[in-house]
C-alpha cells in the first residue's frame, strides 16, 4: 500500500568517502550511480522538502548524511547553519562520521552551527578515540556505531558481508521517509547506496505528491515491509 512522504530523514551532503571499508557499498557506488558533494543549491532546494514536512508537523529529525563522508564537502558548517534554520530549534540535526576529517575546531562549529549530536563510525580506532574526545569537549557525541561488527548486515544484499540475523519493521516506508540524494534525487531508503530505489527528483516533482512504495531491495533487505495491496 502506498506511504504518504512525511519526513526527509537524511539528505546525502556527500556520495564520496575517504574510506574503502569492504563491508560498507561506497566504494561500489560508482558503478552504479553518479557520486560527488551536494552543491549549495541542491541544498537549498531540498529545505523546501525541508519546510514541507516541518508545516505538517511531521519532520521528527533530519541526518545530513548518505552513503559517504559529511566532513568532505566544504561547505558542511553552512549547512548545517542553514537545516537549523528551517528545522526550528527543536527537531535534532545529526551527522555521521568516520571521524578522518574532525577537528576541535570543526567540532566547535559544527556545535555552533546547531548539530544536536554526531554519530562516529569506529572504522580506524584511534581516529574514532580523537574524534570522540573532539566532540565531547563540545557537548555534540552521539554513539559510537560498530553496527558493522555487533549488528553485521550486507546492506540489502548489495555487498559481500554477513547476512543479517535480526529483523525489525522498515522505519522508511512504515512512516514515509524519504533519502535525498546528493544530486537532488530522492530514494524510499538511506540503504540505497546504488540508486535502485529513486523515484523522484527535488527539482522536478512537489514534495506534496510523494508516496513511497516498495521496490527491488525490499525483497532482499532484513527488514519487514508493507505489504503491496
Amino acid at each position: 500500500m502506498p506511504v504518504k512522504m512525511t519526513c526527509v530523514d537524511h539528505i546525502e551532503t556527500s556520495a564520496e568517502c575517504d574510506n574503502e571499508c569492504k563491508y560498507c557499498p561506497s566504494p561500489l557506488q560508482a558503478d552504479h550511480r553518479r557520486v560527488g558533494l551536494m552543491t549549495m543549491e541542491t541544498f537549498e532546494k531540498a529545505m523546501t522538502w525541508i519546510d514541507y514536512c516541518v508545516a505538517m508537523g511531521t519532520q521528527t529529525q533530519l541526518n545530513l548524511y548518505g552513503v559517504g563522508e559529511p566532513l568532505l564537502n566544504p561547505n558542511i558548517i553552512e549547512m548545517v547553519a542553514i537545516a537549523r534554520k528551517h528545522l526550528g530549534p527543536n527537531i535534532p540535526l545529526h551527522l555521521n562520521t568516520n571521524g578522518n576529517n574532525m577537528t576541535d575546531k570543526i567540532a566547535e562549529a559544527l556545535k555552533e552551527a546547531g548539530v544536536t549530536g554526531v554519530d562516529v563510525t569506529g572504522h580506524k580506532p584511534k581516529t574514532a578515540a580523537r574524534t570522540i574526545k573532539s566532540l565531547q569537549k563540545y557537548g555534540i557525541f552521539g554513539v559510537l556505531n560498530q553496527d558493522y561488527i555487533l549488528h553485521p548486515n550486507d546492506w540489502a544484499g548489495q555487498v559481500s558481508w554477513f547476512k543479517a540475523d535480526y529483523t525489525y519493521d522498515c522505519p522508511w516506508l512504515f512512516s514515509g521517509r524519504v533519502f535525498i540524494m546528493w544530486d537532488g534525487q530522492v530514494s524510499r531508503c538511506s540503504l540505497d547506496a546504488f540508486g535502485q530505489g529513486v523515484f523522484a527528483d527535488i527539482y522536478k516533482d512537489s514534495p506534496n505528491d510523494i508516496k513511497l512504495t516498495r521496490f527491488k531491495l525490499c525483497d532482499t533487505c532484513h527488514s519487514h515491509t508493507p505489504k503491496e495491496e
